[in-house]
């Protein structure tokens, strides 16, 4: 199985800081699951999201407390969000907090995304993800948004109906106390809804100057953000290490990244892809990068793009590029500059064309 998720270190440490509250040792837990504490403790950059919810089926059996997950999203503080819940403090309007989350959520990883979906007088925010999350991940993350909106409008704002997609606890009443409104489980989905008037309510600590640096250096984030972590490049890498084999299938493809065939196609489609254009799209990249290699005939790239047979591999490069690969080859090697010595020996070039 491969990881095609990912969570900020922020976030995992504030579980740290949480179990350590609760009287365990964070060192000792980690090392009990084979996790580097000192990763997690290092840097703000991202961790494959396994570790997160080791550590969370961890807290909840060392606690050995069936709300655990409500208990944790109890504690949330700016902090757990990294740059992006401390921009979120300094808006003017929990509004403008809210598509601020939108705008920046792929700071603190691919687990989960903020859908709004209006519905006459009320809003409906929706934690979308595309697997079934652990009843405490989905309890932390809606428990933590009205944890978080109280903390900064200094209110005790309340949703009007909160949905977890879980069957119910024994005991809902700690649930019903903490939202102040109905909470159904066994939903279709992990949601809460609020009075659309709730949108304009302001938030205490405004500081337009540090949001716009926050907003500055949250920006420049996401320009660098490892797109290894991206879950089209990680289809894209399964599809890079299979291509010398043989083309892989919707099918097998799903069934290495732990997903049904539906949901990876699903999730393709959201970025306006088929799994046979994204097999395409590689092959191209590939092709492009093997061709530029003259130690590589053209032979060699045919068979290490998964095509069995040359003409095959040349009808599909030149749909996408014009030029069939001995023309692209060519026109590389023109524009390319040469050294020194490639000057005095051209022919040493051209041996290794593969044409």
């Amino acid at each position: 199985m491969r990881s095609l998720y990912y969570i900020s270190k922020p976030i995992v440490r504030s579980l740290l800081i949480y179990l350590e509250q609760r009287g365990f040792d964070s060192t000792s837990v980690c090392q009990s699951l084979n996790i580097d504490h000192r990763e997690i403790m290092s840097d703000d950059g991202l961790l494959p999201s396994h570790i997160y919810t080791t550590l969370l089926k961890a807290g909840k059996d060392l606690t050995n407390d069936p709300a655990f997950g409500l208990l944790y999203g109890k504690s949330a503080a700016p902090g757990r969000w990294g740059v992006l819940g401390y921009i979120m403090t300094c808006c003017h309007t929990l509004d403008e907090a809210i598509h601020c989350q939108q705008r920046y959520q792929d700071l603190v990883g691919s687990m989960g995304t903020l859908v709004v979906h209006p519905r006459r007088d009320t809003l409906r925010l929706l934690w979308d993800t595309d697997f079934t999350p652990l009843a405490v991940q989905s309890e932390e993350a809606i428990t933590g948004w009205v944890t978080f909106g109280r903390w900064v409008t200094n209110t005790e704002l309340s949703p009007s109906h909160v949905y977890f997609s879980h069957p119910a606890p024994i005991d809902t009443k700690p649930y019903r106390e903490f939202f102040n409104c109905d909470v159904e489980f066994d939903s279709q989905f992990n949601a809460l809804e609020i009075g659309a008037s709730l949108l304009s309510t302001p938030i205490e600590r405004v500081d337009e100057k540090l949001k716009r640096q926050l907003i500055k250096f949250a920006d420049k984030r996401l320009e660098n953000t490892n797109e290894s972590y991206s879950f089209l490049s990680v289809v894209k890498k399964y599809i890079k290490e299979t291509l010398p084999k043989a083309a892989p299938t919707l099918q097998e493809a799903a069934t290495i990244l732990d997903l049904t065939p539906r949901t990876l196609q699903r999730r393709l489609e959201k970025k306006g892809m088929h799994f046979s254009g994204v097999i395409e799209e590689t092959r191209n990249e590939l092709a492009i990068q093997y061709l530029e290699d003259l130690d590589n005939t053209i032979i060699d790239v045919t068979f290490l793009l998964g095509f069995s047979e040359q003409s095959a591999f040349t009808r599909a490069f030149k749909r996408r590029t014009g030029l069939n690969p001995g023309e692209y080859r060519k026109k590389y090697i023109q524009t390319e500059p040469m050294s020194e010595e490639s000057v005095g020996h051209p022919h040493q070039q051209m041996n290794h064309s593969g044409c």
